[in-house]
């Protein structure tokens, strides 16, 4: 296996932001290298997972209100606050003999990457078992609810992570909180009518008494998920991928069915998002 391609990449909209990770998975069936991204948000925004219905999950008008974004991802999971989160995603083609074979095993290796950074941070983490889990009545958000692997401190859940998989590719998206979401983030995207109760808790505390800083984060992840999984090579977009981005976001990742439709439509937005040259799609 060749070197993995490191990305490590500034501030963008939502949209692109996931557009671009789409690109990259479309793309390992064309003997794309196997890609590690670190991305950053341009404003506050909130991502849900595949299977989530928005709606339910959050309060759309509060959202929209403060102006803060809520995308859909391709991989699965629950609600991420991307407010004081480090994000990144892992691309690699199917088979990929750097990468375990399963969903399990991959998101152990991930975590145990940002373990290893927070480590080296001071910031002692450990793997979850899956059993602190938060009683069903909770909204499904992700720093809530801490599953096998995802890693937790004192403080609570700090990195979770989740995968989708094609035919000829992997797509893996994690996130590190280096601090405490804002209380007015929380408050607006808070379904209150159903979650009163639990919007009205205290936020998570941030994972150490004095800042973690995202520049050392990015750092020592680089570092450890070299040690595991081989040497990376700092790159950037091509002309073609950031292009491609750009129009899979707008033809997908912004469409309103995207977020919002039934689960036909966030079908077809997924496979033209996976294999846009594919005619019967359109």
């Amino acid at each position: 296996m060749s070197a993995w391609r490191l990305l490590d990449m500034g501030a963008s909209g939502a949209a692109y932001n996931m557009a671009v990770d789409a690109v990259l998975l479309r793309q390992q069936g064309q003997e794309s290298r196997p890609t590690l991204r670190v991305y950053r948000w341009s404003d506050i925004a909130i991502t849900v997972g595949y299977s989530v219905a928005a709606d339910r999950a959050l309060n759309m008008s509060g959202c929209d209100a403060a102006g803060m974004a809520v995308m859909r991802r391709l991989t699965g999971g629950g609600v991420v606050v991307h407010d004081g989160a480090l994000t990144f995603s892992l691309v690699a083609p199917l088979p990929c003999y750097d990468l375990p074979s399963s969903a399990e095993g991959l998101h152990r290796l991930a975590m145990e990457g940002v373990r290893r950074a927070l480590a080296r941070a001071g910031v002692a983490a450990n793997h979850s078992d899956g059993t602190a889990m938060a009683d069903g009545e909770s909204p499904n958000w992700c720093m809530t609810r801490a599953y096998c692997h995802d890693l937790v401190t004192p403080a609570g859940k700090v990195a979770g992570g989740a995968d989708r998989r094609t035919r000829d590719g992997v797509l893996y998206q994690g996130y590190l909180r280096l601090r405490a979401p804002a209380r007015d983030t929380l408050e607006a995207a808070y379904p209150s009518d159903a979650h009163q109760a639990f919007a009205t808790q205290p936020p998570a505390e941030d994972i150490a008494a004095s800042p973690v800083r995202e520049d050392d984060t990015v750092v020592g992840l680089v570092a450890a998920l070299s040690d595991l999984l081989g040497p990376m090579r700092a790159s950037d977009l091509t002309l073609q991928e950031h292009d491609a981005g750009r129009e899979t976001a707008d033809a997908v990742f912004a469409a309103p069915g995207w977020l919002s439709g039934s689960p036909r439509e966030r079908r077809r937005l997924r496979l033209h998002a996976e294999r846009p040259d594919n005619t019967e799609l359109r």
